[in-house]
């Protein structure tokens, strides 16, 4: 079992790492575009059409594809007051808890984005200046999501799968 979570938290891995590249380089263009807004601003006195369609598009990759790598590498603010002070098995139980209502609450929010993905493609929508389809950006949360779902429940298997040693009834945990 523990090789098949190694190898499936891998192959996830490399899906985080691209993407997260990927919001990268959305962050660059919206830097390009925000600076050519400036300058042209400034020196010809013009605007480039439909700049605000263009960089709403590209803030929902920029959102949302790091969100994944960043649980992985547990770079998000946590709350680890109690999680720090309970013991080996304790701290097991408080993470299986966390990690458990995480992945139900972000697979309700799959479902959602999935259904409001569903509505921009069935009915359209669009942006007001360039009529850029809304559902890529629904697209990418969805499978933002996704993603971090799947995160999730690797995370909480491998939480589960880990072998707790069990303490001597007069052994003190040291940490």
């Amino acid at each position: 079992m523990q090789r098949i979570l190694d190898g499936l938290d891998r192959v996830v891995g490399r899906l985080e790492i691209w993407l997260t590249w990927v919001a990268g380089l959305g962050t660059f263009v919206i830097m390009l575009i925000g600076c050519r807004e400036v300058f042209f601003r400034a020196l010809f006195n013009s605007s480039l059409y439909g700049h605000v369609d263009i960089i709403e598009q590209l803030m929902v990759g920029v959102a949302a594809f790091g969100i994944s790598y960043c649980q992985a590498r547990n770079g998000h603010v946590r709350m680890t007051l109690l999680i720090d002070r309970a013991g080996r098995s304790g701290r097991r139980v408080l993470e299986t808890l966390a990690l458990s209502a995480s992945a139900f609450i972000v697979g309700v929010l799959v479902v959602g984005t999935w259904r409001n993905f569903q509505r921009a493609w069935l009915y359209g929508g669009d942006t007001p200046e360039l009529r850029i389809p809304i559902w890529y950006a629904s697209s990418i949360l969805t499978a933002s999501l996704f993603l971090l779902f799947i995160r999730l429940i690797l995370q909480l298997l491998q939480t589960v799968s880990h072998q707790v040693p069990e303490r001597s009834a007069g052994e003190v945990e040291t940490t």
